[in-house]
């Protein structure tokens, strides 16, 4: 899979598309950082606006690679059907990730 991996960025370097630019098809993005007291252990951001949100957004998302310091190869996410997700009990403005 590394392979694949080194594969697809060499081509979009040969290509002159900048990694970090978005799928223009994605608006939000899930991070991943330090577990927090309640226990989640990621968030999404709005690559548009900068917004952060600990609720998953009702939209397709990318998902963040901190190994290759860029969007996952996995592609679109899709979002969690609203009947199965779990929202954390107390939520608190961004801090510690």
């Amino acid at each position: 899979m590394s392979t694949n991996r080194d594969t697809i960025g060499a081509e979009s370097q040969a290509a002159g598309e900048n990694a970090l630019t978005p799928s223009p098809q994605a608006v939000w993005c899930k991070i991943f950082c330090a577990k927090t007291e309640w226990g989640q252990e990621y968030y999404f951001s709005n690559l548009q606006t900068g917004e952060s949100s600990w609720e998953e957004p009702s939209e397709e998302y990318l998902l963040w690679d901190y190994s290759t310091n860029t969007y996952h190869v996995s592609g679109l996410q899709k979002p969690t059907p609203k009947e199965k997700r779990q929202t954390p009990q107390d939520l608190h403005p961004l801090r510690g990730c």
